[in-house]
């Protein structure tokens, strides 16, 4: 009888994967309008490999009228689903929130993920001081450097036990997205360390907001992860439920079934940082919330 073995994934020598989602910005398309290769650039300081696809559904038409999504592979130029935008016959995947890329796919540094969007509808608030579009796609995968390239291993300098920790943070969010006519930028904040070394595996927010308790279901701001070394972990912040890991009921999964992967490792003593954009209207600000940063301590032993 023949024998099946599943090899564990392995990183290539001298290499170091780090978590990192490239976020395709819709809010400047048209509804009603059709796309063909729109480009997302990638940076030029690492390799990129795509795992999964998320936000779909906050660009375009349900799939009853018409929305439609597909994207080019890296190498071949051939797309992923099918035929692309310009066939009358389109064969992209409908609007689901999530997509799952099996086998992952590679691109090099400083290319592009080229996509298609068949009839854009972009999710929005209407505000008296304007609209707000909450419109956003990410491709979310691992960047691989070179392994002396200054990102973090994760590798803990001392021998330790592990316990489950959660850091907790509340965050007044009591500005609006739009002020004046202009965007309000990003504010940055931190979470401090104990003395150990902490590795994250998940973000929960959940609402505390009085009257609206509960878990957090609507892209009420965008969020800005670090790493220990203050390197980002997405190319523009991302809606909050792109990463957020609470489900909006016991019963359900996280709606855009995010994870941390690798996991990020922050050094004793340091601090989670991360910068947050609001994207509520003024007639409903101040909210509250709750991050909860759960994972690992690595106590010392």
């Amino acid at each position: 009888m023949a024998k099946f073995i599943e090899h564990p994934y392995r990183i290539p020598p001298h290499r170091i994967d780090f978590p990192f989602t490239y976020i395709y910005d819709a809010r400047a398309l048209v509804d009603g309008s059709s796309y063909q290769r729109l480009q997302l650039p990638l940076q030029n300081d690492a390799d990129f490999i795509l795992r999964s696809i998320c936000g779909p559904d906050t660009c375009l038409a349900t799939a009853a009228h018409g929305g439609r999504f597909n994207y080019q592979l890296p190498q071949s130029q051939q797309y992923a689903f099918g035929a692309g935008a310009g066939v009358t016959n389109f064969l992209g995947v409908l609007p689901s929130r999530n997509n799952v890329v099996l086998p992952e796919k590679f691109w090099r540094a400083g290319s592009a993920i080229y996509l298609d969007l068949v009839n854009v509808l972009r999710s929005n608030v209407v505000c008296l001081e304007g609209t707000i579009y909450k419109s956003f796609i990410g491709f979310r995968g691992v960047k691989r450097f070179d392994a002396n390239s200054g990102y973090r291993t994760g590798a803990t300098p001392y021998k330790y036990k592990e316990k489950h920790y959660s850091y907790s943070f509340a965050l007044n969010l009591n500005y609006a997205s739009i002020v004046g006519g202009q965007a309000t930028p990003a504010q940055k904040f931190w979470v401090q360390l104990d003395n150990m070394d902490f590795e994250l595996l998940s973000i929960r927010v959940s609402n505390t907001t009085s009257g609206s308790t509960g878990p957090l279901t609507t892209n009420d701001f965008a969020i800005q992860l670090y790493d220990s070394n203050l390197h980002m972990t997405s190319s523009i912040p991302q809606p909050i439920l792109f990463l957020s890991q609470t489900p909006p009921t016991p019963q359900t999964q996280p709606i855009y079934q995010p994870a941390i992967t690798p996991t990020l490792v922050y050094p004793g003593g340091g601090a989670i940082t991360f910068d947050i954009t609001s994207l509520l209207c003024a007639a409903v600000v101040p909210r509250t919330y709750n991050i909860l940063f759960d994972g690992i301590w690595r106590i010392p032993c």
